[in-house]
């Protein structure tokens, strides 16, 4: 088992980041290596929503089942991968007002197929700067300013 954390703070209220974190149209663009989303729920993520992702790590493409385990708006959001690679994504949000302090923790377990292909120490430190990656990109695009419509 593998755990990576990070933590970031970001301009912009905690409720408009948790609406993010929780939008899985959103992983797609965000996160490294996600290749593709699909059956999206329809309207809100709640606990027991779930969605398909497809991922691609160190030259191999794995898919699976994302499941929500847990929310409590704007302070929580829990998550469940199963299929291709078995984690789970724990955000912890501190609302500072106009900031909020995102934590993310991954607990994962890599698959025998990465597992034999590389060593475990050559895919921790790969996996952890796919996760600076994405904080950084959630950031990013949290943070950047709308462009209105004329």
């Amino acid at each position: 088992m593998a755990d990576i954390r990070k933590t970031i703070s970001i301009h912009a209220p905690a409720i408009r980041v948790f609406s993010m974190i929780t939008d899985p149209a959103l992983i797609s663009p965000l996160i490294p290596g996600v290749t593709n989303i699909s059956d999206l729920p329809v309207g809100r993520m709640k606990r027991g929503s779930g969605f398909s992702w497809q991922y691609q790590l160190l030259g191999l493409s794995f898919h699976g089942l994302w499941v929500v385990s847990e929310l409590a708006e704007p302070t929580l959001y829990r998550s469940n991968t199963t299929g291709g690679i078995e984690s789970q994504w724990t955000y912890s949000l501190t609302d500072r007002g106009q900031d909020t302090d995102i934590t993310l923790e991954i607990q994962f377990q890599p698959p025998e197929s990465l597992i034999k292909r590389y060593a475990l120490s050559l895919i921790e430190p790969h996996a952890d700067k796919l996760a600076e990656a994405y904080m950084a990109s959630l950031k990013q695009f949290i943070e950047s300013p709308v462009i209105k419509k004329q």
